[in-house]
């Protein structure tokens, strides 16, 4: 259900209540939870991925599974070297299962975590593993993945998406008004960036 709260000429900002988690990027996620996710590809594979479901890498850099990104803005990057308009973001569900993180290159359990009894693994942002230093989710089973929608890369791109709790940290709630004043006006001032915020 989405809130609309403010919006001007170069700003909206709204309320998004849902029982899937959109989880800052740099948040360890909880067993068993389910969160909201982001996977780049071609428009080609995403119409596939639609209708027949992901398949599994065979390898990568935490060994076999699906790569995932709960940073949109890594996702909008792939397939690298791809025109934007040939790109699309899929929004998927996931149910995380058991989740093991992977924080260091060559990690003990960077390549068969799955065999010890995990269904998830996570590299956390800034620790150096993806070149982007932005974090990484591989989920093994593809059945734990549930396709929302798909996104063109063409139009994200006309938009700054900001997420927000919809507390602050000192427990007060945050004022949709007052966040596109402080921050969309500022930043896009004399664009003509439309500034999303996204209050969870």
């Amino acid at each position: 259900q989405l809130y609309f709260s403010h919006i001007s000429a170069k700003t909206v900002s709204l309320s998004y209540r849902s029982r899937h988690r959109h989880l800052q990027s740099g948040v360890t996620p909880e067993d068993s939870h389910v969160y909201v996710m982001y996977h780049g590809t071609s428009k080609q594979i995403a119409v596939k991925i639609q209708r027949n479901g992901f398949e599994p890498s065979k390898d990568g850099m935490l060994g076999a599974g699906v790569y995932l990104s709960r940073d949109i803005r890594k996702a909008i990057k792939y397939p690298i070297g791809a025109d934007d308009s040939d790109r699309m973001v899929l929004k998927v569900k996931v149910d995380v299962g058991k989740v093991k993180i992977i924080d260091v290159q060559g990690h003990d359990r960077q390549y068969d975590w799955h065999t010890y009894g995990y269904d998830t693994a996570w590299v956390p942002p800034g620790v150096g593993m993806v070149p982007s230093n932005q974090q990484e989710n591989c989920v093994y089973d593809p059945k734990r993945i549930k396709v929302m929608a798909l996104l063109k890369v063409a139009i994200l791109k006309k938009y700054v998406i900001l997420n927000f709790s919809h507390k602050s940290l000192d427990g007060s709630f945050h004022s949709p008004r007052r966040l596109a004043l402080e921050i969309c006006t500022p930043l896009l001032a004399g664009s003509n960036i439309l500034c999303v915020i996204l209050i969870q």
